[in-house]
């Protein structure tokens, strides 16, 4: 607990403490029943899925109580900082996220409420949760947000102006980069997220207001990036907008609609006014895109959702229950870590030459530890992620790296099971710093959008290698079906095949040393007719003969100066034949390149067994793949 009261007056404070001592019984007990009122304004929680979801939040040791003066009084808040945050590499910064507490709350309930304490600890950045004002020390603080809420109102705090000298401080005492700071809340905090990006916009670089409403003239002076989460049967902050149904403040408020707050960051950003919807159950995703300085604009509309932090914990006394089917806590950093600030005249994300490289990964080396979602690079408009896996043990020296790329056909399929996957658990075992990427699917993206992906996934972590520990010169790389087709291109095609791509990092060697490719397509024209469908929705190819087929397939490019191949096929996959697999091979051994092929007996299509067991097994498949990269990764 604060030992301070959080909102202090240099001339009187003793005054007032005696003051609020004589406060009566009767009084007391009228504040505590406001403060369970206020407590639905404050916020809940969300839960998406058990693996992508905050766990419930423990108190954290790696925490700092801290005070600042701002205009003559003397002002609170919560540092929390992430594992290992001060064996970051010399010169690197991280990403802040302030955290504002609702009506009603505080520092501690907006930890508790919105999980970010573990996101932190979880993706290396800062994290501070600032005090509002009130009357009582760390009882029902609310923000000035210009018509809402309680005391802050009522005196008229300048919560703006202490958000301001809070950021310059944090500046000050912690390695922040400055085009990486970015500001949440819940309700009355949500008001004040919105306020803060109408007149701090220089400072901040995205916003992520949950159940608030911008209800202040609002003038930024740049674009600033918004994702806002809002569910529709909020009755403390309606939706629709209007006078609040549960109402758990002393002043008269009408809330703008939350329409009314998109359409104006949509059209300040100068983003495209068509949105892209996308529904799973009862979340609703309304994104803009193609903003200047890339200022993305989404909405998040929770179906039937109350007042509350979707994924969050509920806070004591609150009515409305968070939904579980969205957590707005990784979803926000997954915006936060995709929009750091861009300087000003970058033009819109849909120009190529505006496309800069993502930010930097913001990770912290260590035994065990897994990140995911972090962005790599650009496909078109949208920013691609990955997933990284650390060894269990984790020394000083740089890390041997193995890329996995998933298949599935090249129209679905993602990253997720990287990680779980055999050869992964295998090579990790031998501390080996283990990754998977999503890349743009088809039929949306037609190739070369996936090799380009790939081939930029190569450089983001080439480029990374010292934020990651990685030997930038000892990278393999693995993949199954359209995946192992993508893995052999990287092997063969080099940067003379015109197929970079420009999703970022320009000029650095998108080469890797060992390819490990498991039963892909590596002559595509082979296939016959049985591939036109296909060569149509991922290839746009016209017919066999389309030159497309030719570029697209590895065994094109096979040179002698080729890194190694081993090549695992069923021998009795029917997806992907086994010529396939032999077509590769022989094109590289002819042109003197060092190659082994494996043929799995009684193995279809991803070595499913066909009328027996097959041989070698999974587990020795898994040790040949960890064997190879052993042997060419030294």
């Amino acid at each position: 607990m604060f030992l301070q009261p959080v909102h202090r007056r240099m001339t009187n404070s003793q005054d007032n403490r005696v003051m609020w001592k004589k406060i009566t019984l009767t009084r007391l007990l009228v504040f505590l029943c406001l403060a369970i009122l206020l407590s639905a304004v404050a916020g809940c929680r969300f839960k998406p899925s058990p693996t992508s979801l905050p766990a419930p939040v423990q108190p954290a040791p790696a925490e700092q109580e801290k005070q600042i003066w701002v205009g003559g009084v003397e002002r609170s808040y919560l540092v929390h900082f992430p594992t290992g945050w001060n064996t970051r590499p010399a010169g690197s910064l991280l990403p802040l996220v302030i955290v504002l507490h609702g009506g009603g709350g505080n520092a501690q309930n907006a930890a508790r409420m919105s999980g970010m304490s573990l996101k932190a600890d979880q993706e290396g950045f800062l994290v501070v949760y600032p005090n509002g004002s009130g009357r009582l020390d760390e009882l029902l603080l609310t923000w000035n947000s210009g018509n809402c809420c309680g005391y802050a109102l009522d005196q008229k705090v300048d919560d703006v102006a202490f958000l301001r000298v809070l950021i310059e401080q944090l500046k000050r005492d912690y390695p922040v980069d400055p085009a990486r700071v970015y500001l949440t809340g819940m309700s009355n905090g949500g008001m004040m997220a919105y306020r803060a990006g109408c007149e701090l916009a220089g400072m901040v670089a995205a916003i992520a207001p949950v159940a608030g409403a911008l209800n202040v003239p609002c003038k930024p002076d740049r674009p600033v990036a918004v994702v806002a989460f809002h569910g529709t049967a909020d009755q403390h902050v309606l939706y629709e907008g209007g006078t609040p149904v549960v109402k758990a403040d002393s002043h008269d408020r009408v809330d703008q609609p939350v329409s009314a707050a998109i359409d104006f960051w949509v059209k300040n950003n100068g983003c495209d006014p068509q949105p892209q919807k996308e529904q799973q159950g009862n979340i609703l995703r309304t994104s803009y895109t193609g903003c200047t300085n890339q200022a993305d604009v989404t909405l998040f509309s929770i179906i039937g959702g109350g007042h509350a932090w979707p994924g969050g914990n509920p806070w004591v006394g609150a009515q409305d229950q968070p939904t579980m089917e969205l957590s707005a806590t990784n979803e926000m950093w997954k915006f936060f870590s995709a929009h750091p600030q861009v300087s000003m005249g970058a033009g819109k994300a849909s120009t190529p030459a505006a496309l800069a490289n993502p930010p930097s990964p913001a990770v912290t080396p260590k035994s065990g530890a897994v990140f995911r979602d972090i962005p790599y690079c650009r496909g078109g408009k949208e920013l691609l992620h990955l997933d990284a896996y650390y060894p269990a043990q984790v020394g000083s020296a740089p890390l041997k790296a193995a890329l996995f790329i998933h298949g599935g056909g090249w129209t679905s399929g993602n990253k997720g099971g990287g990680g779980q996957t055999p050869e992964a658990l295998a090579l990790l075992a031998r501390g080996y710093l283990v990754f998977s990427i999503d890349y743009r699917l088809a039929p949306e993206a037609k190739f070369p959008a996936q090799i380009e992906d790939a081939k930029c996934a190569v450089r983001h972590l080439r480029a990374n290698a010292r934020l990651y520990q990685l030997d930038p010169d000892r990278i393999g790389v693995w993949g199954s079906s359209a995946g192992g087709h993508l893995v052999a291109l990287l092997g063969t095609a080099d940067a003379s095949a015109g197929l970079e791509g420009s999703g970022g990092y320009p000029g650095v060697p998108s080469r890797v040393q060992a390819v490990v490719d498991l039963f892909g397509p590596a002559d595509l024209p082979l296939y016959g007719p049985r591939f036109l469908s296909t060569g149509v929705n991922v290839f746009g190819a016209r017919s066999l003969d389309d030159p497309v087929l030719k570029i697209a397939s590895p065994v094109t490019y096979a040179s002698r100066d080729d890194p190694p191949f081993l090549i695992l096929q069923g021998d009795q996959d029917v997806t992907v034949p086994p010529e396939q697999s032999q077509a590769l091979y022989n094109r590289l051994k002819a042109a003197g390149g060092e190659v082994t092929l494996v043929m799995v007996k009684n193995a279809g299509h991803g070595f499913t067994p066909v009328g027996g067991q097959i041989d070698p097994s999974r587990f020795d498949l898994a040790k040949m793949t960890a064997d190879f990269f052993d042997r060419w990764l030294k």
